[in-house]
């Protein structure tokens, strides 16, 4: 088999070292990721095959592999899971990955799950039900998905003929997104800490993160050596714009 890079991604340094060492011997050329910033960066040269060690029972387990599939389609993804958790391996294997082991696992299996996964390729897309999207009736002519009418006829619908509406919460989504990345810079992408300045819970941001598609912003926000500019002005800033916040939630 021709060498192939392997991406390894994993929080634990003892455990990424012990899953490079099996994998040493295969021949392929490992690079190391031990935080999902990392990752990112390196995934900017996809490899040809990436390792994902994660605890399933996080709210945020599956968001890495998500992007993967989403932004390197032809990379095949193996998942190393830290216990078990057979909703979120299903839900795994419907997102795209190759394969769900569980980790520590032998130094033969892992070498067997990674030659696997590099003949058979990437998994297919992901299906419809595994992004979350939902099947609408087809609309009515004239009238996109969701029932609403299109163009003019939902603006007029609202305020009479000649006066432009949107929605109230399209309308604050710019918003909301900007604030939450002012945040996010603010503390050098500190989820937990931009998290507090938002007054919100971490799961949450992580959900509007995704919402927003800011993952990848923070890639774009590291330098040459990864290093992040923190600015001392941004946390006040958000703090002045936080009742903004509180009224895009309700």
């Amino acid at each position: 088999m021709t060498p192939t890079r392997l991406l390894i991604v994993h929080p634990e340094p003892e455990a990424l070292a012990m899953i490079s060492s099996m994998l040493r011997a295969t021949g392929h050329p490992l690079i190391e990721a031990d935080n999902e910033r990392t990752a990112l960066r390196l995934l900017g040269d996809p490899p040809g095959l990436v390792l994902l060690g994660i605890d399933p029972a996080e709210p945020e387990a599956l968001e890495l592999l998500r992007y993967c599939r989403r932004k390197h389609p032809e990379t095949p993804v193996v998942l190393l899971f830290t216990a078990s958790h057979p909703g979120r391996s299903d839900e795994a294997l419907r997102l795209g990955a190759n394969a769900v082991l569980p980790f520590p696992l032998t130094a033969s299996r892992l070498r067997a799950a990674v030659a696997q996964a590099l003949a058979d390729g990437p998994a297919p897309r992901p299906s419809e039900e595994a992004r979350g999207d939902e099947t609408q009736p087809a609309p009515a002519e004239g009238q996109p998905a969701g029932g609403r009418p299109s163009g003019a006829t939902w603006e007029t619908s609202l305020a009479g003929p000649g006066v432009t509406l949107r929605p109230l919460k399209e309308s604050l989504e710019g918003p909301e997104r900007e604030l939450i990345l002012q945040a996010l810079e603010a503390f050098a992408w500190n989820r937990c800490e931009a998290a507090k300045a938002l007054d919100i819970d971490r799961t949450t941001l992580y959900k509007k993160i995704r919402k927003y598609g800011l993952l990848g912003e923070e890639v774009a926000s590291c330098g040459a050596n990864g290093a992040r500019t923190v600015s001392a002005a941004r946390p006040k800033a958000v703090a002045r714009s936080g009742w903004i916040l509180a009224d895009v939630r309700r």
